[in-house]
């Protein structure tokens, strides 16, 4: 029998059904990630909004129940189609490589989750780093913020607690979060950089926070509609399937080299075998690639290789593909210029 949670997903996935066809009419809908400190109101502001708007709403408690059971997260993968597993596929690999990232399963499968809620869109989702994991050009980014003592007091009504328990609450669960943020994604969660609206509920009230973000995300509706009419997210061929069965490889070479030349070698392992896989009637040379530690995007190819490739390295993601190992080789590079000490070792072959 279906526990809770999978009966809650599998009417999620019957609403999802529903959606596709509506969806092909009205076009994407973007999500709506909250950030928010404790105490905020950050919660109470995304399920109001998702209520006006009509949008299916994840809290933080659910997205940690799915990205913690595989079963679960297997299940909302399942609700996609091929071009939507690809897309899921270039988000995690983006974003991987570009905060140079190691993934444990709770990471991987909580990225897969938010990805899938992503994919289908008309959703809010509120925590678990939302915003870090789904591409700015689909979503809305909010972070909700308000002065401490205001949160404190906001906890203190809600839970029906003494303002030094509510304090010692608000303290503790900020660091949680800052900490979460900081393990998971290497990044600040409170940085202004992370999000397109910051809101104080201090000052502006949560009325006037549903109505700050609920124009906003008009905004962000019609300018994805606006990209689509233009033309501008016209489909390229992808390769990132073929990247994403060399980078488990790839990540274990990097975390092992012990000097700057074991992580010269290993990218031109990395691009040679996928380069030799997209192009089955060409041979790569060292000489062919190159990482370049002092130049983005970090990388050269020789001429001849260019030549060769040039149609298909023109048409496809190729490149983005081959800077995004160049960006994580460079992060261990100079992890490995910074400690000298562990560069006297000769490359393993």
């Amino acid at each position: 029998m279906p526990t809770g949670i999978e009966q809650l997903i599998n009417k999620q996935v019957q609403r999802w059904e529903v959606l596709k066809k509506e969806s092909k009419k009205e076009g994407y809908v973007p999500v709506i990630a909250i950030s928010r400190e404790p105490g905020s109101g950050g919660s109470i502001v995304g399920q109001k909004i998702a209520e006006l708007e009509e949008l299916d709403f994840f809290h933080r408690e659910i997205i940690i129940k799915m990205a913690e059971n595989a079963k679960i997260s297997n299940m909302l993968l399942e609700t996609l189609d091929e071009k939507g597993l690809t897309l899921i596929e270039e988000w995690i690999s983006s974003l991987v490589n570009k905060k140079h990232l190691w993934p444990d399963k709770f990471l991987q499968h909580l990225m897969e989750v938010v990805g899938t809620i992503g994919r289908h869109g008309k959703a809010v989702i509120v925590g678990r780093g939302a915003n870090f994991i789904l591409p700015s050009e689909r979503t809305l980014k909010v972070r909700i913020i308000a002065p401490l003592e205001f949160r404190i007091k906001n906890v203190v009504k809600q839970f029906g607690i003494s303002l030094d328990d509510a304090r010692k609450r608000v303290i503790r669960r900020e660091s949680d979060r800052r900490a979460f943020v900081r393990k998971y994604f290497h990044s600040d969660i409170s940085s202004p950089l992370n999000y397109d609206l910051i809101i104080n509920t201090g000052l502006l009230t949560l009325e006037g926070a549903i109505r700050t973000i609920r124009e906003a995300f008009a905004y962000k509706k019609e300018s994805i509609k606006k990209i689509k009419r233009s033309g501008s997210m016209t489909k390229r061929i992808s390769f990132t399937k073929n990247l994403n069965r060399l980078l488990p490889r790839f990540r274990d070479n990097m975390s092992n080299a012990e000097s700057t030349e074991d992580v010269k070698k290993f990218f031109y392992y990395a691009v040679r075998e996928l380069l030799e896989e997209v192009f089955e009637d060409i041979k790569i040379n060292e000489d062919d690639v190159i990482l370049a530690p002092n130049n983005a995007p970090y990388f050269v190819l020789s001429q001849r290789l260019l030549t060769r490739i040039d149609k298909v390295w023109k048409e496809s993601d190729l490149p983005h593909l081959i800077e995004k190992l160049a960006e994580s080789a460079i992060g261990r590079f100079r992890h490995l210029q910074k400690h000298p000490e562990k560069t006297e070792s000769k490359i393993r072959m």
